[in-house]
């Protein structure tokens, strides 16, 4: 009899913990969370209903629009992306994709190979792996991953609950509600995102439209990491033994003649595994797509401009190499032609930015835009 009241109790607790958790848990959202989206929207769509998924970092985020690959041929899709990604995170990303949706094509950008944690402060790094965590839901897939992972001076329990990285809020949090402080700097810096894109309509201070973009080129061969090389490589044996077709790619930035290198690298795997790759940052492709510094936000991402190019270019390739069929016209995916329009819509830019349109967007968490 006390082995069971001892037991009960114990469920009584863990039941009030968990609740406890989950609320403070929710309360201290980061802003980052908020500003990336990264996998929320992504849970919210419907089983099997997403065709291609747009893997990577910021670079992925900032770069592939979804409604103009609906636009344009009635094919669905979403980015999976977060700040800081690496290759091994994209890989666990894109496993948890397949979790709920049965994707024909993937497209995973490779600017994690670079290491980030190499130029970018430890601790900043240590908040941006966080965040992708936080993402994901719990399963052993990420307790794995999480356990996995020996580039962060936090701890596994950290990066799996992400709890303790919010403990820098208690100080504001009695003072202003965090919604309205993250949602301020939200709505100031960024549109929302649509489907895993994160709109940029500026452009880069004293960009000239007329000056194309010109970075470094060589055929030097750099190894990157192992751990990075290992996961491109499970990414490739996932995306074949899941029959998805894989696409890599760089989208194009301030690139350092090192980082050359590792991209040649990552094009001699691809052409190893009968993989494409595409570099924007290959200068012969720059001067096709006419990309300018007018096509970029600021030196390491593009913005709305540069973006359309490149998804344009992408969505394309994907068409001609591996054909999907068109989704328009049913209605179960009538959806996606509102938020299309909305979100390609000549006067984008001023809806985006018209706060009481903006508010009602932050509050429906992208609802709108959700397949039904």
């Amino acid at each position: 009899m006390k082995k069971l009241k001892f037991l009960f109790r114990t469920i009584v607790i863990c039941l009030i913990f968990g609740l406890l958790y989950l609320n403070v848990s929710e309360r201290f959202e980061t802003y980052s969370e908020i500003n990336q989206g990264l996998m929320k929207n992504f849970y919210k769509q419907e089983k099997n209903s997403i065709d291609v998924v747009y893997v990577g970092s910021c670079h992925a985020y900032s770069t592939f629009i979804p409604h103009k690959l609906w636009d344009d041929y009635g094919v669905t899709s979403h980015v999976l992306a977060s700040s800081g990604q690496e290759v091994q995170m994209s890989y666990y990303y894109l496993k948890e994709a397949l979790k709920t949706q049965k994707i024909k094509t993937a497209v995973v950008e490779v600017y994690g190979v670079n290491r980030m944690d190499s130029y970018i402060p430890l601790d900043e790094f240590d908040k941006s792996v966080i965040f992708g965590f936080q993402s994901l839901k719990m399963s052993m897939d990420k307790i794995k991953y999480a356990f996995e992972y020996d580039n962060t001076a936090n701890s596994n329990l950290e990066l799996l609950f992400g709890l303790y990285s919010a403990h820098d809020r208690w100080d504001y949090q009695s003072e202003t509600p965090m919604r309205e402080v993250d949602f301020e700097r939200f709505q100031r810096d960024y549109t929302f995102m649509a489907n895993g894109w994160k709109e940029y309509w500026h452009v880069e201070e004293n960009a000239d439209e007329n000056v194309i973009l010109n970075y470094p080129q060589n055929d030097i061969v750099e190894d990157f990491d192992e751990v990075s090389e290992e996961y491109l490589l499970k990414i490739i044996e996932l995306c074949k033994n899941e029959g998805i077709n894989l696409v890599l790619t760089s989208a194009p930035y301030e690139i350092k003649d090192i980082e050359v290198s590792r991209l040649n690298k990552v094009k001699k795997i691809a052409e190893s595994n009968n993989v494409p790759y595409i570099n924007f940052n290959d200068q012969k492709l720059i001067e096709e797509l006419d990309l300018h510094y007018y096509d970029m936000i600021d030196a390491n991402h593009v913005d709305y401009s540069g973006a359309v190019k490149i998804s344009d270019y992408v969505n394309k390739f994907i068409m001609e190499n591996y054909p999907i069929e068109s989704k328009k016209g049913n209605p179960k995916y009538a959806s996606w032609d509102d938020g299309t329009q909305k979100v390609l819509s000549d006067n984008g830019r001023e809806y985006w930015y018209d706060d009481a349109a903006f508010e009602q967007i932050n509050v429906d968490n992208n609802e709108h835009l959700n397949v039904e």
